[in-house]
């Protein structure tokens, strides 16, 4: 019996959060009968009810990295790929699998980059606040998120990924990760969102000179929270000045120098937050 198993999406399966305009199809071949080769595929990737991309049958071994050759991807859209293989023993297999775009774009980003209200020389991590309600019944929730600094967040005191080290390591002058989460089932109808924000490579202290700055004097954080609900609207919470600033337990974070966490700290000063 011929089967399908691993079906990818720019190696990760299922995944959201894409940016690739062609997009990488891969997956692998299980066979109970010896000396099993892929003879032909065919692949079809659809939006909703609407055939984006049709590869035809394609008389071709190749089952790593073939890639989307359709009509131009959406920004935060869902796409369902179905994949057919044959084999040399004439046997037929199928499956599926889908992908979701992320911003395909900075052009296509809505939120502003938001800064801590505190001095220049602050040595906790900033923590980033703001109160969201849910009133209506939900979909499915994205954050789009990305920081001058690393980041984390939770949700209601959840953490919302086991991610560490979030954008990464980048030139920040030219190049700015950012990543997508679905933070569908860690909402309720009232909740808590909180990131924090360590200087990470981009304020902190590194190099041979036991130096920092070498990007930025103040960390910052820009996201996105997108809400679809189930009549189809959507709601979209973005960073600006309505968010609030603090810290929080972690009092000093440095990559190369670890971290202090103070558990008695509680409650600390509130600042609006700075464009």
């Amino acid at each position: 019996m011929l089967k399908i198993k691993d079906l990818t999406t720019e190696y990760q399966k299922n995944p959201i959060g894409i940016d690739t305009k062609n997009p990488r199809f891969s997956w692998k071949l299980d066979s109970d009968q010896k000396n099993t080769m892929q003879k032909a595929y065919h692949i079809v990737v659809k939006k909703e009810n609407e055939i984006v991309f049709d590869s035809e049958w394609q008389e071709s071994e190749q089952s790593i990295a073939v890639r989307y050759e359709g009509k131009d991807l959406e920004e935060r859209t869902v796409y369902e790929i179905m994949l057919e293989v044959t084999d040399n023993h004439e046997q037929k297999t199928s499956a599926c699998g889908n992908f979701e775009t992320g911003y395909m774009g900075a052009k296509n980003i809505t939120a502003d980059f938001i800064t801590h209200g505190f001095e220049d020389n602050l040595e906790a991590p900033a923590v980033f606040t703001k109160h969201i309600s849910i009133k209506r019944k939900l979909k499915k929730a994205r954050l789009y998120a990305s920081a001058l600094g690393i980041y984390e967040f939770t949700i209601n005191g959840k953490a919302g990924s086991d991610i560490h080290f979030a954008p990464g390591w980048t030139s920040y002058q030219k190049v700015l990760q950012y990543q997508t989460y679905d933070i569908t089932e860690l909402l309720e109808e009232e909740n808590e969102i909180a990131i924090t924000v360590g200087n990470g490579w981009y304020k902190g202290i590194l190099g041979f000179f036991n130096e920092g700055d070498h990007y930025g004097k103040r960390t910052a954080v820009i996201a996105e929270i997108v809400l679809t609900y189930e009549d189809g609207t959507e709601e979209i919470i973005n960073t600006d000045e309505s968010w609030m600033s603090t810290t929080g337990r972690i009092r000093y974070s440095e990559i190369y120098h670890g971290e202090i966490i103070d558990f008695t700290k509680i409650e600390n000063e509130k600042q609006p937050v700075k464009k």
